[in-house]
C-alpha cells in the first residue's frame, strides 16, 4: 500500500528527531556527554583553592604589620649579649630590651633568626650565637663546668665579681640576672638531667667567689 503525504511528513519528523537526540545524548560508540560541565566544576574548585591560598597569605601579612618594629639603634644590644657583656647595663639604657638584650616580644624571633642566634633554652628571651653555645658545652662531663662556662658567655668578670645567685649577703653582692640564670639551670638539667638545682645555684656562687678572689690577687699585684 502506499505512503499517503501526510505519513511520508511523519515519518520525516521522526528520523529527523532521532538524529537530533544522538547529537545531544552521545551515540553508540561510548561519547561522554556534558563535558562541559565537569570542566566548569574543576575550574571552580580551582578558584575556591587560590582564593582560599590568597585570604591565608593575607592574614599572615596582616599580622606581620602589626608586629612591633625594633629600632635600628637597639640592634647591638643583641648581639652584646652573646658576646658576654653585662646585662645589667643594657635593660637600664632600655627599658623595653629583655633581660638577654632581646625585646620580650620578640621571643625566638625574626631578629633572633636574622643575627643567627639561637635560645639557651626555647621560651626563654635569652639567646646566644651557635658556636659559643657548642663552646660551652663540648667535652663537657660536668654541671659545674657546664655552669661555669656558660656565665663567662652571658656576663662580664667585672659583674660576677660583685655579684651572687639570690644577691645580699653581709657584703651587699648583686643578684644575677634571674632569666639568665634560669634559663642557664635548665639548659644543664636538660644536658645531665639528674643535676639538680641547688647545685647548679652553688655552682654559680662559687665562680663568682673565684672571680672574686682572680680580681683582688691581680689588684694586689699592680700596687
Amino acid at each position: 500500500m502506499g505512503q499517503t503525504p501526510f505519513k511520508r511528513k511523519a515519518i520525516c519528523l521522526l528520523e529527523e528527531s532521532s538524529s537530533d537526540d544522538d547529537d545531544d545524548y552521545g551515540n553508540d560508540e561510548g561519547e561522554v556527554p556534558f563535558v562541559g560541565e565537569d570542566l566548569a566544576s574543576l575550574n571552580l574548585e580551582k578558584i575556591q583553592r587560590e582564593n582560599q591560598y590568597l585570604k591565608e597569605e593575607l592574614f599572615k601579612l596582616k599580622q606581620t604589620m602589626k608586629a612591633p618594629k625594633l629600632k635600628h639603634k637597639e640592634l647591638p644590644k643583641v648581639t652584646s649579649i652573646a658576646d658576654g657583656s653585662d646585662t645589667a647595663s643594657n635593660k637600664t639604657e632600655t627599658a623595653n630590651i629583655g633581660p638577654a638584650g632581646v625585646p620580650s616580644e620578640y621571643a625566638d624571633s625574626d631578629i633572633a633568626r636574622k643575627l643567627n642566634l639561637v635560645p639557651l633554652v626555647p621560651g626563654t628571651n635569652v639567646f646566644l650565637s651557635p658556636s659559643k653555645l657548642a663552646t660551652a658545652g663540648n667535652g663537657v662531663s660536668s654541671p659545674t663546668i657546664l655552669t661555669y662556662n656558660l656565665l663567662r658567655v652571658f656576663f662580664k668578670k667585672e659583674t660576677i665579681s660583685i655579684s651572687n645567685y639570690n644577691g645580699g649577703g653581709t657584703a651587699g653582692h648583686t643578684a644575677l640576672d634571674r632569666a639568665i640564670t634560669s634559663a642557664i639551670i635548665g639548659y644543664v638539667k636538660v644536658k645531665m638531667p639528674q643535676t639538680k638545682t641547688s647545685s647548679i645555684t652553688a655552682a654559680m656562687n662559687s665562680y663568682c667567689t673565684r672571680i672574686r678572689n682572680q680580681l683582688k690577687v691581680k689588684e694586689n699585684k699592680n700596687e
